[in-house]
């Protein structure tokens, strides 16, 4: 559960001198500050349909597992 947007939001973990790094909805940059926003990429700096994106990956996560994890590695 994410407090700042009250709803659940899944969060990006183990990431060096960050914490509360979450995956949700949003336009443009300002959106983000610092969090991955998602959406239809229909035109170049701006996101669209970013609700709808962000409702299909938290749906997917759930139905997958209840603690879902993406590793990420170099």
């Amino acid at each position: 559960m994410c407090p700042k947007f009250r709803r659940i939001l899944p969060e990006l973990l183990s990431v060096l001198g960050r914490t509360a790094i979450r995956i949700h909805a949003g336009n443009s940059y300002k959106d983000s500050q610092g969090c991955i926003l998602v959406g239809g990429n229909d035109k170049s700096g701006w996101l669209s349909r970013s609700k709808f994106y962000e409702q299909k990956l938290v749906k997917i996560i759930a139905e997958n597992e209840t603690n879902s994890e993406i590793q990420i590695e170099e």
